[in-house]
């Protein structure tokens, strides 16, 4: 990146000649304006586009916007972005692109729009504020000429002028504000635009990481209506307010406009809801046993997105939860307003009469030890409803390969809206199966219970039986009603597992569909299995476990 002593833009190529235009005023009083979103104030977002007193060649500015055609180019737009590219970002900012999939009406001919003629916008702004630059030393620099007669209603037309708001002009380079996106204008990528900074730093001039002087003066009426336009459009487009906060000097931070400055960040919110903007969402359910990685997996497959973690239950889940989050993760949790949280539109997250923090990422996955419908239940959903959640899910289960690693294994799509729409979620959804299951392949799952058994005193600990009195235990028949085989032991209450060592009980098919009942729960009367004879849930089980001994090893999965 080449320097310069003078601060100045790069200096132009040895094969572009050193011929500088005559400084000439030029009049201001056009008939058709040229700028951006026709020069129209239509909302106070837009007052960046305010008329500006005329510029002459010989101007010291500290920022400027260029509109020009090809004709202004003396050496192509090559030699332009060159330029641009090679200017010192110490020195100044400069952002620039070629508008050439623009359309409008012809003459009324609205069935057939036409292309608008390919342009090209440059806006630059000096680092340091205390600087100044002359337009006609930026024009030789980046090898820029209006022609004298030929170009006059162009310069005056907005061609050459001041920058009010920085920030909202770098979004307006590819069709992104507010005005831009309501009348329809082509939408241009980051990818396009040509400049000295990084894609970083171009998205932080463009989030509204604004300047103001840190030094103690009063701030300007100026000022305070660029911060004030700055929050409204940080809004609108779902930015984070607090990092942008956190960004301004002390001298914004504890002014009292400040309350004015977050209440206009709040109406641009609220009107991108009232416009009811569309999106496309993507919703997963995934159940599986705790300690599966499911919810670590889920993280791993959003990482470099912005996600909400909803977990511990309780009120005000989503009172954190931020316009600018592109992810919620309900981790074994409930969540209210259901079918409003995963519907394709921006949504609040509650209907209070404040504080009701907007929804707008693209990303909704919970995670859950439950069953789908078990969690609807749970989230007070009614049944009526059922159908319609389930459109809206992709439901998938945890499963183990025969390594002993899990994988996310779908077992029902979302079929919720139009073909493309389908098409688009289901690379959503790929993309983030993909993710999770590389992370899945390295994540073994173990156990979170601590060995307690060097700690418990022996009286307490179980002994081995000798395997002929597990066999001679193990003949017990089981009869109609609840009358079934005995209990030789019982493991002290309170055990994780089943409180009792070994049960005499046949299969549920011999039963005949009867339900055994435990003839002895202990002596404390506070098993917490089976207190005053409740139904064993160890007999629904399609599974004999007569001969074989239950211990919390063997026993963990009935």
């Amino acid at each position: 990146m080449k320097q310069n002593e003078n601060g100045a833009l790069a200096p132009p190529s040895q094969n572009a000649p050193n011929n500088l235009t005559t400084a000439t005023n030029v009049t201001q009083n056009p008939p058709k304006s040229q700028a951006p979103d026709g020069g129209k104030k239509k909302h106070k977002s837009d007052g960046w586009l305010k008329n500006r007193k005329p510029l002459v060649l010989d101007s010291k500015v500290a920022t400027l916007a260029l509109k020009l055609y090809a004709e202004q180019l003396k050496y192509g737009w090559d030699y332009t972005c060159k330029q641009i590219q090679a200017t010192n970002p110490k020195d100044f900012q400069v952002i620039a692109i070629c508008h050439n999939r623009d359309t409008y009406a012809d003459e009324g001919h609205f069935w057939k729009p036409a292309i608008e003629k390919e342009h090209y916008h440059i806006i630059l702004r000096c680092t340091d504020r205390k600087k100044r630059i002359r337009v006609q030393k930026v024009l030789k620099d980046l090898g820029i000429e209006y022609r004298q007669k030929l170009d006059d209603e162009l310069w005056a037309n907005h061609g050459v002028e001041t920058v009010g708001n920085f920030a909202g002009y770098a979004t307006y380079l590819t069709h992104e504000t507010e005005t831009a996106v309501n009348e329809g204008k082509e939408l241009y990528s980051m990818d396009e635009l040509v400049s000295n900074l990084t894609t970083d730093e171009i998205q932080k001039i463009r989030d509204g990481y604004i300047r103001v002087a840190e030094s103690n003066k009063k701030l300007s009426a100026d000022d305070w209506t660029s911060i004030d336009d700055t929050a409204y459009n940080l809004g609108y487009e779902l930015k984070n307010f607090s990092e942008w906060y956190d960004s301004q000097p002390f001298n914004v931070r504890s002014n009292t406009k400040v309350k004015t400055i977050r209440e206009s960040y709040e109406r641009g919110v609220n009107k991108r809801i009232a416009e009811g903007a569309e999106m496309l969402r993507l919703c997963v359910f995934i159940h599986g046993e705790p300690n599966s990685g499911k919810t670590y997996a889920s993280e791993k497959a959003l990482s470099g997105k912005r996600y909400f973690t909803v977990k511990g239950g309780g009120t005000g889940k989503f009172d954190n939860l931020r316009v600018d989050h592109q992810a919620i993760i309900i981790d074994d949790d409930v969540c209210p307003y259901l079918l409003n949280m995963t519907d394709n539109y921006i949504c609040r997250a509650y209907k209070r009469q404040n504080n009701n923090p907007a929804w707008t990422g693209q990303y909704f996955i919970v995670t859950s030890n439950y069953t789908f419908f078990e969690w609807l239940k749970l989230c007070k959903l009614g049944e009526k409803h059922f159908e319609a959640a389930l459109t809206r899910f992709y439901l998938c289960e945890i499963k183990q390969k025969e390594d002993g690693t899990n994988y996310l294994a779908l077992s029902n799509p979302s079929k919720r809206g139009s073909l493309e729409e389908q098409k688009q979620r289901a690379e959503m959804f790929k993309d983030f199966q993909e993710r999770f299951n590389q992370t899945m392949a390295g994540y073994h799952p173990q156990s979170n219970t601590y060995d307690y058994s060097g700690m418990i005193d022996e009286s307490f600990q179980v002994t081995e039986e000798p395997e002929e009195e597990k066999t001679a235990a193990g003949t017990g028949t089981a009869h109609s009603g609840f009358e079934t085989g005995t209990m030789s032991k019982k493991l002290p209450c309170g055990n994780p597992y089943n409180p009792y060592l070994r049960m005499d009980i046949l299969d549920k098919k011999t039963l005949g569909g009867d339900t055994a009942t435990c003839d002895y729960y202990g002596t404390c009367g506070e098993c917490k299995f089976h207190p005053d004879k409740r139904e064993c849930p160890y007999t629904v089980r399609n599974i004999n476990l007569s001969s074989e001994k239950l211990t919390p090893e063997t026993n963990k999965d009935y």
